[in-house]
């Protein structure tokens, strides 16, 4: 009897777990930057400081010497779920969220611009009621990553800039939920992994301060998550 009951619980967390599909929507903070906010995210066409590292790559190459941007957004994360048949919304536990970065970039000769930038985008998280009704669907998921983008920027014309750079990422997940019955109880999966990609653009400035057409590219990233999975009993009440 137990070999089968230990048989069950592995087989409903190994199929909870295999069959779930970690989706970041949510978790991308876009504009983790001061001076994007305060353009209102236009910045792929007028990315002309470090930061433009993650906006735009061919923006470094319109920038003069050496500069350096250092900071941290802080954000928070409500959801709110409504069963589609009716009944009481659920609330979702408010999180807190703080997500640094750091850019360098300096110019050696005039025509070329080298930096680096190491910055959190991925960084936030969801946590619902132990109770909830879509406990078995998810009861905790966080997703956090740590990139490092060093880029290479050059002026091909005094109006033109063409740019490359390479992303390492650094990511760790977790996710809490609940194993329908007859198991009951929940099960906890943590791990970390590394992923690989590039970014490229270029900025042509049409008419200099008045009228500049950008394009960027940020390559997809692959991450393969190794960790493990902690499975907690539920708790039986004896009469």
């Amino acid at each position: 009897m137990r070999k089968t009951i230990c048989g069950q619980l592995l087989l409903s967390v190994s199929l909870l777990v295999a069959s779930s599909t970690a989706n970041a929507g949510g978790f991308l903070v876009y504009e983790p930057f001061a001076d994007s906010m305060g353009r209102g995210g236009a910045s792929v066409a007028n990315a002309d400081k470090p930061t433009a590292i993650w906006f735009n790559a061919a923006g470094l190459a319109f920038q003069p010497g050496f500069g350096m941007t250092l900071g941290a957004v802080y954000t928070t994360a409500n959801n709110s779920f409504t069963p589609e048949g009716g009944g009481p919304k659920v609330d979702a536990v408010p999180g807190d969220y703080v997500l640094p970065h750091l850019f360098v970039a300096a110019a050696p000769v005039d025509w070329l611009v080298a930096g680096i930038g190491v910055y959190t985008v991925w960084g936030l998280g969801t946590q619902w009621p132990d109770d909830w009704m879509g406990r078995e669907f998810g009861i905790f998921s966080a997703l956090t990553t740590m990139s490092i983008n060093p880029t290479v920027a050059v002026k091909v014309h005094p109006n033109l800039g063409l740019g490359l750079g390479f992303n390492i990422i650094r990511g760790s997940v977790e996710t809490r939920m609940g194993i329908p019955e007859p198991v009951g109880g929940e099960a906890t999966f943590g791990g970390e992994g590394w992923g690989y990609g590039f970014n490229a653009g270029a900025n042509w400035k049409v008419l200099p301060e008045l009228f500049h057409v950008g394009l960027s590219y940020r390559s997809r990233v692959s991450m393969d998550f190794t960790g493990r999975i902690d499975y907690s009993p539920p708790t039986r009440v004896s009469a």
